[in-house]
């Protein structure tokens, strides 16, 4: 289970970071800590797709693409926003 703590963790930096740096149109605390954590989560599955770790394995290289997805996740999410508003 230490994967998966580890995606979720670097989902939530992803997520409420994205929150406080990106500007546009505000996105709430809740829609911003989950798109990350579900960010975090498909980069880490990725991952275990990849064989960079799995969810009960600590990986550096799964938590680094877990984050790196979860940002792209909040960037594209605040892209829309910022296109509709």
């Amino acid at each position: 289970m230490t994967g998966l703590v580890l995606w979720l963790a670097a989902g939530a930096v992803a997520g409420l970071g994205g929150k406080l740096v990106l500007p546009g149109p505000p996105l709430g605390w809740p829609a911003a800590l989950l798109t990350g954590l579900l960010g975090g989560v498909a980069g880490g599955g990725l991952a275990t797709v990849l064989d960079m770790g799995g969810i009960a394995e600590l990986d550096l290289r799964a938590g680094v693409l877990a984050l790196l997805t979860a940002i792209l996740l909040v960037l594209l999410l605040q892209l829309t926003r910022a296109t509709r508003a």
